[in-house]
């Protein structure tokens, strides 16, 4: 049997830096040689040049897709005063967040704050960890996210938040496989505890949010600018381990609540260096009662309105 007349052939044509993907190519016959299945394994990858429909595609015209988690921390919290560093057994918590990130297998992984003399304290914490540090904009927190996307060279950014000590690695994985199949703008779940959720976002897109909306002053709660946009942004939400119903349940360090709770977990698996969610899910079966779930401010009616507005493009 022979092969050497099989190529993979773009259904469309794609612009330089341009997601090329499985849904963009196909077979010119039923069969495929051993250079194309290594290159198939490759996908999804971004053109380093403007390919047109009908051309073969070839590795030469190909490059890797930069993605970067960035974990957006500051030390100024009024709640928990100073939660980042606040202690979870012998580690803070900011580095039980990097240990669990780490577990992803991502290479660039980020501490984005602000340009505070007393954040340099996450330099030390970073530079021990061995991950990068990056100080941006102190109350912007959509431009600071861009700022360190773009000093890194970054197609699509993972967001974490610094008090999420229990950050969940399967998640991340599972979001940035379904973000580059689907090329989404911003890829997000919403169906497991607060804490252990995160999000992705095509560097082009927070560009195209950080030049069209008219104010910044919700930066903290980023996602609303996605999904109050969902017309314009190509928003794609990942529901994620469905048999489990722990939606409401607060796994984010943000009060004193909080901290006795993801305390006494830890303390149930002996604080482990990372947590995984099934392990999460094993404690919360026959603890989670005890977590009171407390309503963000934001949610308040009217409150959210405001969001909702000031967070819409307008034509």
């Amino acid at each position: 049997m022979t092969y050497k007349n099989s190529n993979l052939i773009l259904k469309k044509t794609i612009k330089k830096n341009e997601l090329v993907n499985f849904s963009k190519i196909q077979l010119s016959n039923k069969n495929i040689n051993l250079n194309n299945l290594n290159l198939l394994k490759v996908l999804p990858m971004k053109a380093n040049k403007d390919l047109k429909k009908g051309e073969i595609l070839k590795l030469k015209f190909l490059k890797k897709i930069n993605i970067g988690l960035i974990i957006s921390c500051r030390l100024n919290s009024t709640r928990l005063p100073r939660k980042a560093i606040i202690k979870l057994g012998k580690t803070t918590s900011i580095e039980r967040c990097i240990n669990q990130v780490k577990q992803t297998g991502i290479k660039c992984i980020i501490i984005a704050t602000s340009k505070k003399k007393e954040n340099l304290l996450l330099k030390k914490i970073a530079n021990r960890n061995n991950i990068n540090f990056f100080m941006g904009s102190d109350k912007n927190l959509v431009l600071r996210n861009l700022q360190a996307a773009n000093k890194y060279n970054l197609d699509h950014l993972i967001r974490v938040t610094g008090d999420s000590p229990l950050i969940s690695y399967e998640l991340i994985n599972e979001l940035i496989s379904n973000h580059l199949k689907r090329d989404s703008d911003y890829s997000y779940n919403d169906n497991l505890p607060l804490g252990t959720r995160s999000e992705i976002i095509k560097v082009k897109a927070l560009k195209f949010i950080y030049e069209n909306t008219k104010t910044s002053k919700y930066g903290e709660y980023l996602s609303l600018y996605f999904k109050n946009n969902k017309k314009l942004i190509k928003c794609n939400k990942v529901d994620f381990r469905k048999e489990y119903n722990f939606k409401k349940i607060r796994l984010n360090l943000d009060y004193e609540s909080d901290y006795n709770f993801i305390n006494n977990l830890l303390n149930f698996f002996n604080y482990k260096k990372t947590i995984s969610l099934n392990e999460i899910f094993l404690y919360l079966t026959f603890f989670h009662k005890e977590n009171k779930y407390i309503l963000s401010k934001y949610q308040s009616p009217s409150l959210s309105a405001k969001i909702k507005l000031d967070t819409k493009i307008h034509d």
